[in-house]
């Protein structure tokens, strides 16, 4: 059965899981952040958005927030499906405790994994829970 652990990206970086060679990642970076490349993934997506629950306007005044979008959605839900085989799903954001957290409850129901420890996703963004849950909905998944 497929494990499915959230981390920071530094933890990710610091190769903090040795094995990967059946592991897949999901990589979520800022707009403006570079894209970290890991190339000993099995698989890996890499998604760009905010950490933002709705649409704002940045304070400095550079620009729109980038919000998780249903596009990406649907993108992770072909993701969850093309590696389900596969042993562990490492995802990751700058801390490893909003978004990555959202994605991580959404593949635990997606997948029929039970959730042990419900306080470990309290803090999730639920803007992109409920994008995921949405696209899950609309493709009849």
């Amino acid at each position: 059965m497929l494990a499915i652990e959230t981390m920071s990206k530094h933890e990710v970086e610091r190769g903090i899981v040795k094995d990967v060679s059946r592991a897949a990642l999901i990589s979520i970076t800022c707009p403006g952040e570079q894209v970290q490349i890991f190339n000993n993934f099995s698989a890996t997506l890499n998604l760009v958005f905010d950490d933002c629950k709705e649409k704002l306007q940045l304070l400095n005044g550079q620009g729109s927030t980038v919000l998780f979008s249903e596009s990406q959605a649907k993108t992770v839900l072909h993701y969850l499906n093309a590696i389900r085989d596969m042993e562990l799903l490492i995802i990751h954001c700058h801390a490893g405790i909003s978004r990555s957290k959202a994605v991580a409850l959404f593949a635990h129901i997606y997948y029929g994994i039970d959730v042990l420890d419900s306080n470990s996703f309290r803090n999730i963004n639920t803007h992109v829970f409920s994008i995921l849950l949405d696209a899950a909905k609309s493709q009849k998944l």
